[in-house]
Formats: C-alpha cells, structure tokens, sequence
C-alpha cells in the first residue's frame, strides 16, 4: 500500500510566534505494549477494534464483537510490505507475537489522540488516515488505527471522540517486504522524545489544517500551557480510579434530590481540576472577549442550587449549540466535495495502469449525464478500491463489467466468439489465453470508444456452425466419460 511523503525528523522546534489563544482540547499520549508487563499485542487490537481474534501463542480467544462505539477502523503498511503480515488482525498480531522471542520484549506501540468536536466523521476519518500514512511511510511500521465514539451512557463526555494508533515496533525492511532482522531506533531512548516530539507536533499541524477546512476557529497546541505563554493553569493527572469516581458522582447528580447517595462524593483531586479548568475558560473568555460565553457557562454553574433555571438554560444552550451547528454544516457542505476531490485524485495516483483502465470503464456511461450521478459512482469506486488495493480493478473484473453493460446481441457476438476460440485452441493452452485476452480486449476497446457500441450481427450460417461444433465437443465428452464408468 502506497503512502504519502511524511516530513523529515527535525529534532529543533523552530521558532514561533505568538499563539493565538485557542479553546480546543489537545490530547496525544503515547503508550508501549510489552510482554513484560503481561499484556498481548493480539488482546490489544482486539479490544480496541471490537473483534474476535485467536492469540495462538496463549491458545485464548479475544472476543470483543459486544463492544460498541468503534466508529472506524484500518490497517495502513509502507511500500513492498508483504500482503500476508496484514491481511487482517488477527494475523498481523500473530506474526508480531511470533517475531517477537523476548519475554519482554516490545510488541508495540501506540499513539492516543482526541479529535476536537468540532469535526464530522468524515473529518476524523481524513485526519486519521493522514496521520497513520505518514507514521507507515516514516518509519516502516504497520499500523492498526481505531476511532472510538464516545460512551455516553457509561457517563463519558459526548465530544470525547478519539483514536487509539497501534504500530509494530519493528519496522519492515525495504528489500524483503518482511520484518527486519534488528529494531528501529527510532523510539529507543536515546531519540524517543525527539521522535514523539515530532509527531505530536505534525498530529497539530494536521488537526489546524482541517479545523481550517471546515471553516472553525478553533485550534489545538501541543505545546505546554507554560510554552504557549497563556497564562493557563496546568490541571493534574486524574488515573482511571479517579475517573471512575468522577463519572459515579455525576450519575448520581443528574437524580432528582431525594433519590441521590449523599455518601459518594466527588474525589478532591478532582475538585481542584475542575476548579482549574473554571479559572482557565475564565480567563479565556476575557481574553477573546466573550461576555455571553461567560454569562451562559455562569448560569450553568449555578443549576445545582438554581433548579428552576435549568430548562430555560437548557434551552439557551441548544439554541446556541443549533445555530453552530447549522453554521457547521453549512461549512462541511461546502468543503466536503473538495476534499472529496482531493481524496480521489491522491487514490488515482497510487493505482496501476490496468486500474485506471477499469476506472474509465466504469464512468463511460456516465460521462454525458448529470454530475451527481458520476460524484455518487466516483464515490462506490474508490469505497471498493480502499477495501481490496491490490486485487481491484483485475482483467477479469473489467470484461465481467464491460459484459454486464452490453446488448443482447453483443453478449451473444461474445459468447459465440469465446466458443470458436475454445474450439479452435482446445489443444494449445498458451495460444488460447492470449486468443482470449485479446477477445476481452477488443472488447473493452470497443465500450470505451462507445459504451453503447454495436457489433455487426454474425450470419446465422455461421453461428449454426458455431452451435453444431459446441454441440460436438459436449457429445464427445459425455462418451469419454460414459466409458470412464
């Protein structure tokens, strides 16, 4: 699978300006899978893409098929990668695990990011594609990326959509197409900080580039708030427990009064963050100069002791949240089809000749009708190109395409020709395949010239002769095999 050119490795950040102050949320962790902390890279991938994978080397399945909220998922490889280290998870891992000899040894990876809000699926899609092209191409890895909706019901933030970008940690070598025989150094210690230094900052520049797109103002930084010279306050590291706690203490509020548990209580820790995170959208609200943000989050922090304002706050707060909505959209509409340019001419430079031959096949009928038809087709043909790169687009998909556009006459002209070859060849395997090759072709020549083509009708002398020589062949073989018996 082909990839994207990715930036070359600059351990120096250059010089910045000024930021401007920004309120989306920035989040890239990095994490390592290793054996020596008793976890699987099999286990790993099956629970973050919802499957039912077999890890060979524990004999135990991973099944994960009743997960929900996996909203999108992909294996992403560099150039000459052999197809069968990827073909499916469950094999990618198992290679990985097997490679690996190591009682701790490193089996991957991985990149979490958080996606602003602000983005479509189609966005988060387009981002994440980018990204994990460019980390295949860089440093030779295959990458296994899933995007993950936000549980709600379990009490998560519902702009909480992220991604978790798993990669091998022994890179492909160019010449084999298989695993190299010694590790990347590109996450040792030595370069680790350079290396995700890097792609935390290209993770931003991605992000800005989209959020640009879709016409947001919004912007990430993945500089630290003491870097970016903001004036913000850091908040602490809160840990899964604390989390927990957090999400039981808001289920509880969200009861009636009477019916709450007064004994769970919100973790101090997590107290002191959101007191931070309250000074820090203070501070950000007077410095972009927005009287009715802070107004609007003043009256939602008073809901707890004000219950009689919470349905006209409610309301406010989807009003506003409608009109931006409809802004989005209007926005998205209008650089969805662009981007959708740009998507299709960057997949019709990674397909072969015999490919963009299948492509002009496809849109020929089209090519004088309206454009939504051909956008809507574009659309299905590169969706089936994504899903199969390699085998799509083969010869015998184009004259079974090519057929199935055909008059009835010209598919019996087909058909009658196809026999005489078969006939005529019968004992030459070498002379009939490329008799038959050139049959296909011509054919193939003839619709794209004109998609409604019609071919002179054979003389009925000839396919009687025709009829009777197939008649012949079928006799003589069901003789064969009555002696057989």
């Amino acid at each position: 699978m082909e990839v994207r050119k990715g930036i070359p490795l600059n351990p120096k950040s250059q010089k910045r300006k000024k930021a401007k102050k920004i309120m989306a949320i920035y989040h890239f962790s990095v994490k390592n899978i290793s054996r020596g902390d008793g976890r699987s890279a099999v286990a790993c991938s099956a629970y973050r893409s919802a499957e039912n994978l077999l890890d060979k080397r524990q004999d135990k399945t991973q099944d994960y098929t009743k997960k929900t909220g996996v909203e999108y998922k992909n294996i992403y490889a560099p150039e000459n990668t052999k197809a069968e280290l990827y073909t499916d998870r469950q094999t990618l891992w198992n290679t990985v695990e097997q490679t690996e000899k190591r009682k701790d040894a490193s089996l991957a990876r991985e990149f979490e990011i958080a996606f602003p809000h602000e983005l479509s699926d189609l966005h988060r899609q387009l981002l994440l594609d980018e990204l994990c092209q460019e980390i295949a191409m860089k440093h030779r890895v295959i990458v296994d990326a899933c995007i993950h909706a936000p549980h709600t019901k379990g009490g998560s933030d519902e702009r909480n959509y992220h991604a978790h970008i798993m990669f091998t940690s022994r890179d492909i070598d160019p010449n084999t197409g298989d695993y190299a025989k010694k590790k990347s150094r590109d996450f040792n210690k030595e370069f680790s900080a350079c290396t995700v230094s890097h792609w935390r900052e290209r993770f931003a520049e991605i992000t800005n580039k989209h959020l640009e797109v879709i016409g947001s103002k919004e912007r990430i930084d993945h500089r630290s708030y003491k870097d970016q010279e903001n004036g913000l306050t850091p908040t602490q590291h809160e840990g899964s427990a604390v989390t927990a706690l957090r999400r039981q203490y808001e289920r509880e509020q969200a009861k009636p009064f009477d019916e709450r548990n007064q004994e769970i209580i919100m973790p101090s820790i997590a107290k002191q963050n959101d007191a931070i995170k309250e000074m820090n959208l203070a501070r950000i609200f007077e410095q972009e100069g927005l009287p009715l943000h802070a107004k609007l989050k003043d009256i939602a922090n008073e809901i707890q002791v004000s219950e009689t304002l919470l349905a006209q706050i409610r309301k406010d707060i989807a009003d506003y949240k409608a009109k931006e909505e409809r802004i989005k959209q209007e926005n998205e509409q209008k650089a969805k089809e662009s981007l959708t340019v740009n998507l299709h001419d960057s997949l019709l430079n990674q397909m072969t000749s015999e490919q963009h031959r299948f492509y002009k096949i496809v849109l020929a009928p089209l090519e004088n009708k309206q454009s939504g038809s051909v956008a809507q087709l574009k659309n299905a043909f590169f969706t089936a190109y994504q899903k199969d790169p390699i085998n799509f687009g083969s010869h015998s998909q184009q004259i079974y395409y090519v057929l199935n556009q055909l008059k009835d006459n010209e598919k019996n002209t087909y058909t009658l020709l196809k026999q005489a070859l078969l006939e005529q060849f019968k004992d030459n395997p070498t002379a009939l395949k490329s008799s038959l090759m050139q049959l296909d072709n011509g054919f193939i020549e003839k619709y794209l010239e004109n998609p409604n083509f019609e071919l002179p009708k054979i003389p009925q002398q000839e396919q009687e002769q025709v009829r009777r020589q197939d008649e012949l062949v079928r006799g003589a073989s069901k003789s064969d095999n009555n002696k057989g018996r």
